[in-house]
């Protein structure tokens, strides 16, 4: 049986689906996977999974769901310490670019932040997670309301007063960056008000220049008021990242931007590049030594016993946490930088690179 939630077109699909999108689209299918994995072994807590699969877990490695579990815990620690920043604010808004079956909106429920949220990906994926969260509204503790193309406006029926909305918008991030955003203005979204960004291993699927286009257009239209949290790999140039490589290529996506952003100093630099005044990151290996908190390590280290620790400190190393944002924000205050005592992400300097903003000389 096929328990893939993206399955072959049919009647009640309103969006065609490009055979040459599946690998791409595929990709959240991948992610809640491992996550499932992951909390069925204990990592951490997320009872929305069940609501957006109905697969039986799959058998992974102990190395992919510490690693799952480390990329959870610091996109959790992205969100609230930028809401941190602005705790009178409620007009401060997180988007989700390439979300796919994400459930962080659905968990922050909890976390007492007043945020305006947006979830974008490719049209197809947003009416898949359409239709699941129609099916299990009552459980997800939202009211639905239908908007054209596909898209939906998600409204909390349980007792709060923070984050009650997320507006989930149909998108290729490898079209317009313009169009984007007039389709996020569209449902609300203001350029003038602090915004976190967010995109976890969605680069690595964008061609280079659209890739640039996108994050430049953070910048132009938000400009001081943008902060972006990236999780990607970092191919570098060794044996595995040639190992990354061949199986994007294989994928029908040899255009990724993974080959031209090989670094993390590659990373860092292509923010500042594209508008960012500053920015700060260090692989997986240092962020999960100084992102993630005791507790969190602990708690890893009492679900399985991890025997492969060349090999979990390798893949590490070859995923990477960057922030970009304005100096004013704070969001990329590293400790020990410029006498720094803390620190929003728990960025030590030792442990991070940074890359500013060089001006243009004027002519």
């Amino acid at each position: 049986m096929d328990h893939s939630p993206y399955p072959p077109n049919n009647d009640n699909d309103s969006v065609l689906l490009d055979p040459a999108d599946r690998p791409v689209i595929a990709t959240a299918d991948d992610a809640l996977s491992a996550k499932q994995a992951t909390v069925a072994a204990g990592y951490y807590s997320d009872e929305y999974l069940q609501y957006f699969t109905h697969a039986p877990v799959r058998m992974m490695q102990p190395i992919i769901k510490r690693g799952t579990h480390a990329r959870v815990a610091c996109i959790d620690r992205a969100i609230l310490s930028f809401s941190k920043l602005y705790p009178n604010s409620t007009c401060s808004q997180i988007v989700v670019l390439g979300a796919g079956m994400d459930t962080t909106f659905f968990k922050s429920v909890t976390w007492n932040i007043s945020s305006m949220w947006f979830e974008v990906d490719h049209a197809f994926v947003i009416q898949k997670k359409n239709r699941l969260i129609q099916k299990h509204a009552k459980e997800l503790q939202v009211s639905i309301q239908q908007q054209e193309n596909g898209d939906c406006l998600l409204t909390r029926t349980c007792d709060t007063t923070t984050s009650t909305k997320c507006s989930c918008i149909g998108h290729d991030l490898r079209q317009s960056p313009m169009q984007l955003f007039e389709k996020l203005m569209t449902r609300g979204f203001k350029p003038s008000v602090p915004t976190l960004f967010l995109l976890e291993c969605v680069q690595m699927y964008l061609p280079e220049d659209a890739s640039r286009a996108l994050l430049s257009q953070l910048t132009s239209a938000c400009g001081k008021y943008a902060s972006v949290v990236i999780y990607d790999p970092i191919a570098q140039y060794d044996a595995f990242g040639q190992v990354m490589e061949r199986h994007l290529v294989s994928a029908g996506m040899a255009a990724t931007s993974l080959l031209q952003t090989r670094t993390l100093q590659h990373q860092l630099d292509k923010l500042t590049e594209c508008g960012f005044e500053i920015a700060v990151g260090s692989d997986m290996w240092s962020a999960y030594h100084t992102v993630l908190t005791d507790e969190q390590r602990i708690k890893a280290n009492t679900c399985e016993v991890l025997d492969e620790l060349e090999e979990w400190k390798m893949l590490m190393q070859h995923y990477c946490l960057v922030v970009g944002s304005s100096i004013e924000s704070g969001f990329c205050q590293v400790v020990g930088e410029q006498e720094a005592t803390s620190s929003p992400m728990g960025f030590v300097k030792e442990q991070s690179c940074i890359s500013t903003r060089q001006e243009k000389p004027s002519t």
